[in-house]
Parts: structure tokens; sequence; C-alpha cells
């Protein structure tokens, strides 16, 4: 049985995606301003908010070089994750990209037919912690066309769940966004 505390965490964060849900928002940073650096992750501020400001540089995971791709995609800024989660969850984007058919583009790029604003959330859950995901894919007028949402559960529970979270888990987050996306952007060309 959960404890009261488990519970508790559970159903707030059910009300933060339930509240997500209505979001229809146009600033993709919601007001989010970029940290200057995370430490020691040799990522820049930028390539970890993606586009959270007009002018931002990088990306949150560009495709590696010479990687073949069919569609074209950015990511905006992930809320929700601990930076170096979404450092992590970067890196398997970028590894993981051309394999899928999809190239990430950096902010600076014109915007691409579709981007993606990502909300994360690590809860416990019985014996388990679940990260819950979810990404608005938003078209060139920041209208969301679809929602690709999963979970990954994580054995074993703690204080700050996101501890558990491990970079196979957000890789493997990485590889279904991938996959879906690329089955999206082949739907919409084909």
């Amino acid at each position: 049985m959960p404890s009261t505390a488990s519970r508790l965490l559970l159903a707030v964060g059910g009300l933060v995606l339930v509240g997500l849900c209505g979001c229809t928002s146009t600033d993709p940073g919601l007001g989010v301003k970029p940290r200057a650096a995370i430490a020691g992750s040799g990522a820049s501020a930028s390539s970890v908010a993606a586009a959270a400001a007009p002018g931002a540089t990088g990306a949150l995971a560009e495709t590696a070089p010479g990687a073949a791709a069919r569609a074209e995609v950015q990511f905006l800024p992930v809320i929700g994750a601990p930076p170096e989660k979404v450092a992590a969850l970067s890196r398997a984007l970028a590894a993981n990209a051309g394999a899928n058919g999809v190239a990430i583009l950096p902010s600076t790029a014109p915007t691409p037919p579709l981007r993606l604003k990502g909300y994360f959330s690590a809860v416990s859950e019985g014996s388990n912690t679940v990260v819950i995901y979810v990404w608005d894919v938003l078209d060139p007028r920041d209208e969301r066309v679809h929602r690709i949402q999963g979970q990954e559960r994580v054995a074993g529970t703690a204080a700050d769940p996101w501890s558990l979270v491990s970079d196979s888990t957000l890789a493997s987050i990485a590889a279904a966004t991938l996959r879906q996306v690329g089955g999206l952007t082949s739907a919409r060309t084909g």
C-alpha cells in the first residue's frame, strides 16, 4: 500500500500534468530563463534551454554529423527535469536522431515544420519511480498539432525521485520519442 506521501506526490504530479494539457501559451520558454551553464556537463545553457529566449543559440540536441534524416525538428525547453537529466536526455536524442530519420536543428535555424516542447515529472508509485513525459508537437505558429506522452518505470523509490533516473532510462525515453517523431513526420510528408 503506497504511503500517504506517495499518494500525495502522485496526485500533485497528476494535477500538474492535467493542468499542462490545457496549456495554450505561445511563449516557448514559458518565462524560464536559461542558466549560464550546467556545471560539469560542458553544455551551454542554450544547448539545454534550446529556444528559451529569442536569440538563444544552440539546441537541446543536434543530430550527429553525417546522420541521414528526412524530418527536421527543433526541441524547445524541457520543463520539470533537473538540468543534468535534460543534458543526458539531450545527448540521447542527438545520438539516436539519425537512426530514426530525424534531424534536430539548433534554435538559430529557421523555424522547421515541427518543434517539441517537453514536460517531465518523476514520482514514486508503490515500490517504483515513474518518469512521466509529455511532448507537445508544435507547428510554426506555435499551435499544438500532436502530443507524445509516455512513462518509464524505475525500480525503487527515493526522497528525490530524479536521483533514481539513469541515463539508460532517459535514452529509452529519447528512443520512444524519436520513433514517434519520425512516424509523425513520415505521415505528414507522405
